[in-house]
């Protein structure tokens, strides 16, 4: 049975996703911008999406309609959207999954989760100790943080 299936995370989809624990060699130190990764690699990542149920992005603005509430769509252009900030969230959580990363702000928010976590995977990233996903997408750390390299 996989990790966290008797918690609260046996109510998500993807429970039969092993969440890894996070190693010390899992972690290491950022690249700044201005330098590559000898023996990484660089490109791009293209997406493309179908939107199979009803999907609402607000855009924070509401009005009255024929006496009930009609909540705005976010727009670009005059035309409904979604925001990058939206997508890249979403493949940083698949990138969480499949990696060994930390998932620091669920425990602090729910703390029964952090049963459901694996050793490691509580401990927030900084510039000297990143996991994976950090180091592709970015953190904060009290006043500092880290912009990531996917823009």
């Amino acid at each position: 049975m996989p990790k966290g299936a008797e918690t609260l995370l046996g109510r998500k989809p993807y429970t039969f996703v092993p969440i890894l624990e996070v190693r010390p060699q899992d972690r290491r130190g950022i690249v700044p911008h201005n330098q590559f990764e000898r023996g990484r690699f660089t490109g791009q990542l293209r997406l493309s999406l179908e939107v199979i149920t009803p999907l609402h992005i607000g855009c924070g603005s509401f009005r009255l309609s024929q006496g009930k509430v009609a909540y705005g769509f976010y727009r670009r252009n005059g035309r409904p959207a979604i925001p990058g900030s939206s997508l890249k969230g979403a493949v940083r959580s698949l990138a969480e999954a499949a990696s060994r990363s930390c998932a620091t702000l669920p425990t602090r928010n729910c703390p029964r989760l952090e049963d459901a976590l694996p050793r490691g995977a509580g401990k927030s990233c900084n510039d000297e100790s990143a996991c994976p996903s950090c180091r592709l997408f970015g953190f904060v750390h009290g006043r500092n943080g880290y912009r990531g390299r996917v823009v």
